[in-house]
C-alpha cells in the first residue's frame, strides 16, 4: 500500500526550497500589514516550505503563529493539520484538517484534503465521501486530482471497480495524470487484459515516454500483447494445419 499512498494536495505548498532571510523578511513584511489573512498566508507558506525541508521546529512556529494572526484561515488549519499528521498526532490533525473545511465553506480543495488524510488512515468510505463533496464545487479546477486520490484510496481499499472509474475520470479530465495511466495499465496487466494496457498505453504515449515506470510497463504490455495476438493468430491457424484427409 505504501506504494500508493496519497500524497497531500496543499494549494500553498512551495516547490522550491526557502532562502531564510528572504523569507523572514517577507514574513516581517507581511506582519506589518493591515489584513491578518495575508499575514498567516506569508507565515502558512514558509512554515510549508520548513516542513519540505524537514525543518519541523521551524515549521510549527510558523504555523503556530499564521493561526495566532488569523484562527479560522482555512489553509493555515489545513497546513497544521498536516504537520500533525506527519509528526504522530492523527486525532490532532483531524480537528484541523475539520476546521479546514468548516472554514472553507466545504471547498474542493480542503476535501480533497481531508479525504485524502482519511485515507491515510484507513478510513476509506468516509474519505471517499469528502471527494464526493470536492468534485461537487464547481469552482475548483482540480477536480482530476480529486479522482485521482479517489482511485488511490479505492485501490488500496481492494475495489478495483471504483477505482478504475475514478482513474479513468482523472485522465479524461487531464490527459497528464501519469499515476492514473500507470495505475488502470496496471490492473490491466495483472488482470491478463496486455492489449488493452498497450492501448492505454499507447494513447499516451508522450506521457508514458517521459516516465520511467510507463516506459517499463509499456514494454511489458508491448510484450505481453504481443504473445496473446502471437497464440490468437497460431490458434485461428491450427485446424488448417492439423487437418489431415482421409483415404
Amino acid at each position: 500500500m505504501a506504494q500508493w499512498m496519497l500524497a497531500l494536495v496543499l494549494v500553498l505548498f512551495l516547490t522550491g526550497c526557502v532562502h531564510e532571510a528572504d523569507a523572514e523578511n517577507s514574513v516581517a513584511a507581511a506582519v506589518e500589514a493591515p489584513n491578518p489573512e495575508r499575514a498567516a498566508l506569508y507565515n502558512t507558506r514558509l512554515g510549508l516550505a520548513y516542513l519540505k525541508q524537514g525543518d519541523f521546529p521551524r515549521a510549527k512556529r510558523k504555523l503556530v503563529h499564521a493561526l495566532k494572526l488569523a484562527p479560522d484561515y482555512p489553509q493555515a488549519n489545513a497546513a497544521m493539520g498536516w504537520y500533525l499528521e506527519h509528526t504522530g498526532e492523527p486525532a490532532g490533525a483531524d480537528v484541523y484538517y475539520r476546521k479546514a473545511v468548516r472554514n472553507a465553506r466545504e471547498s474542493g480543495a480542503q476535501c480533497n484534503n481531508y479525504g485524502a488524510f482519511l485515507c491515510r488512515q484507513g478510513k476509506y468510505n468516509e474519505a471517499q465521501r469528502w471527494f464526493a463533496v470536492a468534485v461537487r464545487d464547481a469552482a475548483y479546477s482540480n477536480t482530476a486530482g480529486v479522482y485521482e486520490n479517489s482511485g488511490l484510496c479505492a485501490r488500496a481499499a481492494g475495489d478495483r471497480t471504483l477505482a478504475t472509474q475514478a482513474f479513468e475520470k482523472a485522465l479524461a479530465q487531464d490527459a497528464g495524470r501519469s499515476q492514473s495511466l500507470e495505475a488502470l495499465a496496471a490492473m490491466a496487466l495483472q488482470d491478463g487484459n496486455a492489449l488493452k494496457a498497450r492501448k492505454l498505453l499507447r494513447e499516451h504515449m508522450e506521457l508514458t515516454h517521459n516516465d520511467a515506470h510507463l516506459r517499463a510497463l509499456a514494454v511489458k504490455a508491448e510484450a505481453m500483447a504481443g504473445k496473446a495476438e502471437f497464440s490468437a493468430q497460431d490458434g485461428a491457424q491450427t485446424p488448417g494445419k492439423n487437418y489431415r484427409s482421409k483415404a
